[in-house]
């Protein structure tokens, strides 16, 4: 069985809303209130899927193990759709505007509906030169959202590697159909106990989209 890292690439996810909150040569100032705090808002999957409650836990302990002070504006299901995503943002953009900083998606479907929802209220226009900016993140670095990342209109996204989730299965494959060991000549991976081969997700910004668009290819 084939897999990717706990946590459905949320750890990875967090890791960059982090070291854009904290670096000084983020593309833009997350800290946009200068109060040292994360505002964010989070569109979670559904509320009946495996991944929703991992990918949200990852993130809350991600950002309380970086020692990161955070205020949770709002949170919701957005059931991993565009349209939904962009209903649930529409009323938050609302209510709290310029004072969100992050948008935490867990899904890159969900990123474009919320990018939707804050381009309609006048932010993220020109990306990173827009005058009113709210940061998106995503997983799974759609080609679409490729697009999006490069003219920095989405902030990030998480690739869920997929040209080499299907090379190990070929490789493991043919291995078995020889009466081989399942790893023989597959370097720096094994199996878990659960008999799973974890391939890393890979955090895509906009300096190295052409990665993500590789593996599309």
């Amino acid at each position: 069985m084939l897999s990717t890292a706990g946590g459905y690439g949320a750890e990875v996810q967090v890791e960059q809303v982090i070291e854009a909150f904290q670096s000084e040569d983020a593309a833009v100032t997350i800290d946009k209130n200068g109060d040292g705090v994360l505002q964010f808002v989070m569109l979670m999957g559904s509320a009946d899927h495996t991944a929703t409650i991992p990918r949200a836990d990852a993130i809350y302990e991600g950002l309380e193990a970086a020692g990161i002070e955070y205020e949770e504006l709002a949170c919701d299901y957005g059931d991993w759709d565009t349209a939904t995503a962009k209903e649930k943002m529409d009323a938050w953009v609302a209510k709290y505007g310029d004072e969100i900083e992050f948008v935490i998606c867990a899904n890159d479907a969900m990123a474009i509906g919320a990018l939707q929802s804050v381009e309609a209220a006048g932010f993220n226009e020109n990306g990173f030169d827009s005058d009113k900016y709210i940061a998106i993140s995503g997983i799974d670095a759609l080609p679409e959202t490729l697009d999006y990342i490069d003219s920095g209109e989405i902030y990030c996204s998480v690739l869920q590697d997929s040209a080499t989730q299907g090379e190990l299965v070929v490789k493991v494959a043919a291995n078995l159909v020889a009466g081989n060991d399942p790893l023989e000549g597959i370097d720096g991976y094994e199996f878990d106990d659960t008999k799973a081969i974890h391939v890393p997700y890979a955090a895509i910004d906009i300096t190295n989209t052409d990665e993500a668009a590789a593996g599309y290819e």
